[in-house]
């Protein structure tokens, strides 16, 4: 018996859409850390621009109530060029910085150029957070009030798959903290996509407390078809 052209081919398209569901997997931290670190390496060998968004919301029923932007040029691997300040704010309150090296010349708006050797150089570095695990992350201390209070980390790590032809890592950070029968949580979400070639798509921070209904984002989208980037040290 021969199964029609058309069936065959949603047979095929359902098998293959349920193979990409169960990609999803619990990553190690190590498994975690390796991949972020080989995709930092990855992005600090090639020019870019990176645009970081941050935003603060009031709830999630509405829309941000503050946005800051920061566009960041960056050629391999000491050369970095930043341009930051609100959504919408002419250059007037805008912050500008070159760094070529340890060379650092910055200014506020339109102003004057300050230059300061700095203590470091470049701009990356890809060297995963350590996480405070049992031991480390567990103690008891005191609060303000004096109340004693317990803190404790959770960490989940997970592949979630491959969407839109990028693949997408997970890594959740609990900070949970216990005062007199009272808890409170804060999560801390880290998400990257990676192009097909290991480099960032994007990445994306998102940090939620229980106690309240504020909360932030931070997205940065990176674009490596610019092909003429030039960083120089500004004429005074």
């Amino acid at each position: 018996m021969k199964f029609p052209k058309l069936l065959l081919f949603l047979a095929v398209v359902v098998l293959s859409r349920v193979g990409v569901a169960t990609q999803e997997k619990t990553l190690s931290e190590t498994e975690f850390n390796n991949v972020w670190k080989r995709a930092c390496e990855k992005v600090k060998g090639v020019p870019h621009i990176d645009t970081e968004t941050n935003e603060e919301y009031s709830d999630d029923a509405k829309p941000p109530f503050y946005t800051y932007i920061r566009l960041t040029r960056y050629i391999p691997l000491d050369r970095v060029w930043v341009i930051a300040g609100p959504k919408d704010s002419d250059l007037a309150k805008k912050y500008e910085e070159i760094r070529i090296g340890r060379k650092s010349y910055s200014r506020d708006g339109v102003g004057s150029w300050k230059f300061q050797e700095l203590g470091f150089t470049g701009r990356y570095d890809c060297e995963p957070e350590p996480s405070l695990s049992t031991g480390k992350g567990n103690g008891t201390g005191h609060v303000s009030d004096g109340k004693s209070s317990l803190m404790r980390f959770e960490y989940e790590y997970r592949y979630m798959g491959r969407k839109d032809l990028s693949e997408i890592y997970v890594r959740t950070k609990r900070m949970i903290i216990t005062t007199e029968g009272n808890q409170s949580q804060t999560t801390f979400k880290y998400s990257i996509w990676l192009n097909s070639d290991g480099t960032y798509l994007k990445t994306e921070a998102e940090t939620r407390s229980s106690d309240t209904q504020r909360w932030s984002r931070s997205m940065s989208v990176y674009d490596y078809t610019t092909k003429d980037l030039k960083i120089e040290a500004p004429i005074k």
